[in-house]
């Protein structure tokens, strides 16, 4: 008798112990209502499977469960009239199912939502972001200490060195009032940086014309996608408030590998997503040509020469977003040449750009700036 009780409580417990296994492997157990494999405190769409988390516009709601194409707040006849103005092309906000092309398949979608509010999403994190009229500076190299950094402009951005500056100067310029954005390159191998040995052989391409000790890296590459959230969250560590990643267009360079554009576009997003997830604002360094893709994705562009090389017009987007264009110009000319560089200050100025002229070194040897 007293064997069968024992047996009788093992059995109890194993029932026990298998229920609480079942329970923590279920989806529900770890908070995923709609089963798609994102927990609900990080997915942006709880109630509709999207194990993707394709957010075209940004604003935290899934694309499967945002048809509020005004973003005001509720699907409505405004939102119907944008809807048949995007049928049967490939607008990527009213592409609910992200097919590539608006279908009957997205009308049946907006139906289903159509009077509701979009969403529900999980709480999604909050950055900053610049306007158009912000002005900045940016100091690339000699600033691996604060007495080695020109603090004192009277602007409202600092683009520094995530490497090489250390988190007390990034403090101390955030509470003399400034946002800092860190620069790294997203899209190239530098043989100096602390965390070169990670990247793998098959990771890199060419070398960079000019740049000695870079290479051109495979941004399809699942390693450099991981190096690069590292590098994220290190931003992030060191309180940077947002993000410069450069060589965002190796498709348009001869990197010795076969890039496509929508490589770069998937790459491009990759990192704005991920930024935007930690809190991060993140600029879009060039890739002129994506521009009209990729302005919803980014919170302010940085542009190298677009007034030397006549394509400046292609930025104009984001000014129409009000968002923020950082302009550097380098050719000698603007630094020698007082007419030219009024020339170039009322075209930038009349672009809505903030305009610096520097040395190719970013080193603070000079400045000259439209704005001031």
């Amino acid at each position: 008798m007293k064997h069968k009780n024992i047996q009788g409580f093992q059995l109890f417990l194993a029932a026990i112990l298998l229920a609480v296994w079942a329970f923590s492997n279920s989806s529900y157990a770890a908070g995923d209502l709609d089963g798609d494999g994102i927990l609900d405190d990080q997915d942006n769409c709880i109630e509709i499977a999207n194990p993707d988390q394709r957010d075209s516009n940004s604003d935290g709601y899934g694309n499967v469960c945002d048809a509020d194409l005004d973003n005001n707040g509720t699907v409505s006849f405004t939102d119907l009239d944008l809807f048949k103005s995007a049928f049967g092309t490939n607008n990527a906000d009213a592409d609910f199912d992200s097919s590539g092309f608006v279908s009957f398949a997205d009308f049946d979608t907006f139906k289903t939502l159509f009077g509701h509010q979009p969403g529900p999403s999980a709480p999604t994190a909050t950055w900053y972001k610049p306007v158009a009229n912000a002005s900045w500076q940016i100091q690339l190299q000699n600033n691996s200490s604060e007495e080695q950094v020109n603090v004192s402009y009277d602007v409202d951005v600092y683009d520094i060195d995530l490497f090489d500056t250390p988190p007390a100067l990034i403090t101390s310029l955030k509470n003399a009032g400034k946002k800092v954005i860190c620069y790294f390159s997203a899209g190239s191998y530098e043989e100096w940086r602390d965390d070169a040995t990670q990247f793998n052989n098959n990771d890199l391409g060419s070398p960079l014309d000019d740049w000695p000790g870079e290479r051109w890296l495979d941004i399809r590459s699942s390693n450099v996608r991981k190096i690069m959230k590292t590098r994220l969250d290190l931003a992030k560590q060191k309180g940077c408030d947002g993000v410069d990643p450069d060589n965002v267009d190796g498709y348009t360079n001869d990197t010795g590998l076969p890039l496509t554009s929508d490589d770069q576009l998937k790459y491009n997003r990759y990192l704005a997503e991920e930024a935007h997830r930690i809190g991060l604002a993140i600029g879009l360094k060039n890739d002129l040509d994506q521009i009209p893709q990729l302005v919803q994705w980014f919170d302010f562009s940085v542009n190298e020469q677009c007034h030397e090389f006549d394509e400046c017009e292609t930025l104009k987007p984001f000014i129409s977003a009000n968002k923020p264009v950082l302009n550097i110009e380098y050719k000698n000319k603007y630094v020698i040449d007082d007419q030219e560089r009024q020339l170039l200050c009322n075209d930038a100025l009349a672009n809505g750009f903030y305009t610096l002229v520097l040395p190719l070194q970013l080193d603070d040897t000079f400045r000259l700036s439209c704005s001031q």
